[in-house]
């Protein structure tokens, strides 16, 4: 109660304080001026001989320093440089400290030959300062090429030698077969998605196709390999993605994929959709890397892949111009257009989001081409069709 007592007469007081500042005539004079300076504005202050109120009037603006360089000198990979100003209003000075440079190592001589069991060491001198210092050569072997001994199957590993220029000290290793794909190894990712997906549509994989070769993908190279009589050893050796393909696109227990002649949308329990790709389309982006080395790069797949979808859908608005009543013909120009042009903006977007050429940005407009070949297949095949 004493606290709402004591907020009440201090409201009372400011009121009465308020009332009665509104109701003076104010008689001012200058109590204060101030000049500008670089930093701080200009003013003057006016107070009431009647009721001692006082104001600040703002008269000139700081202006900011006006620095002029007075001096400099450049930093070298011996010393730090630096400039230094001087305020052309106040004279207030400063200095910007130029960091030292890195030296440029150049090569002299060598002082001892490193071997592959002892350091050796050299001497290198700066090309700008000329500055000498003496730097280890690291110990080690040096091989030269490998040498195979036994060549890699479909099936198995093979094995490589190679020897040491130094000591001629041998190194065997076993290697696999090119094209192998495995947990352990470095293996590129778009062709596990293609392992990844054939082993989802034959439901021995139950995972996300995402190019990564997991304990899930090992688990389903195994189940697929024991179910056809291979070695169950979760690799996938060229022998077991050759008889992947051959399950998958040449008809054996390929549950009826034959029969499938039009692309078609379903949804997940998630909520999300998901194309079933017809025949054509099934084998698409394979046909159109069969023939791209095996050391092609991630992004020369995609770009492969692209262009035969850019191809695509060329081959299938054609159709559909080709096949539709003359009066709707102005609605799939229009319909092409769009798309184009929503593509495009999409792309240039993606460029900048990810970097131009980059795999992120590849991959979405690939995605994209897929899914609107999709979508024009369901409309050109009943147009086609007998």
């Amino acid at each position: 109660m004493k606290k709402i007592l004591g907020l009440l007469m201090l409201f009372v007081l400011l009121m009465t304080a308020a009332t009665a500042l509104a109701e003076c005539n104010h008689d001012f004079y200058m109590a204060n001026t101030a000049k500008p300076t670089c930093e701080s504005d200009g003013y003057y202050i006016l107070k009431c001989n009647l009721c001692g109120y006082t104001k600040k009037e703002i008269t000139d603006k700081a202006p900011g320093h006006n620095w002029v360089q007075t001096d400099s000198r450049e930093a070298t990979c011996a010393e730090a440089g630096y400039k230094k100003y001087e305020c052309g209003n106040c004279g207030e000075k400063k200095t910007e400290t130029i960091p030292e440079l890195d030296h440029k190592w150049v090569d002299d001589h060598v002082l001892e030959e490193a071997t592959c069991t002892r350091d050796g060491s050299k001497l290198v001198y700066c090309s700008v300062c000329h500055l000498t210092k003496s730097v280890t050569i690291s110990k080690g072997h040096k091989y030269g090429e490998w040498n195979i001994t036994k060549e890699a199957t479909d099936h198995t590993k093979g094995i490589r030698t190679r020897t040491c220029k130094r000591c001629s000290k041998k190194q065997t290793e076993e290697f696999y077969p090119d094209g192998t794909l495995y947990k352990d190894i470095k293996n590129k990712s778009d062709e596990v998605k293609y392992l990844q997906q054939m082993l989802t549509d034959l439901d021995f994989l139950n995972d996300k196709v995402d190019g990564k070769f997991g304990k899930k993908t090992q688990a389903a190279v195994k189940a697929f390999q024991k179910a056809h009589g291979l070695t169950a050893d979760g690799i996938a050796w060229p022998q077991t993605l050759n008889l992947l393909e051959d399950v998958c696109y040449g008809g054996i227990l390929a549950d009826g994929r034959g029969e499938v002649s039009v692309c078609e949308m379903y949804m997940n329990e998630d909520g999300t959709t998901e194309w079933e790709l017809c025949d054509v389309h099934y084998t698409f982006e394979a046909s159109a890397m069969a023939n791209l080395p095996t050391d092609a790069s991630d992004a020369e797949r995609l770009n492969v892949c692209t262009v035969a979808w850019q191809t695509e859908l060329e081959r299938l608005y054609q159709l559909w111009l080709e096949n539709c009543a003359p009066e709707d013909q102005p609605m799939v120009i229009n319909h092409k257009t769009m798309f184009l042009g929503y593509l495009n903006s999409q792309q240039m977007l993606w460029n900048v989001q990810f970097g131009a050429g980059s795999l992120e940005a590849l991959e979405l407009v690939n995605a994209m081409l897929e899914q609107q070949c999709c979508t024009l297949c369901v409309i050109v095949y009943p147009l086609t069709a007998e």
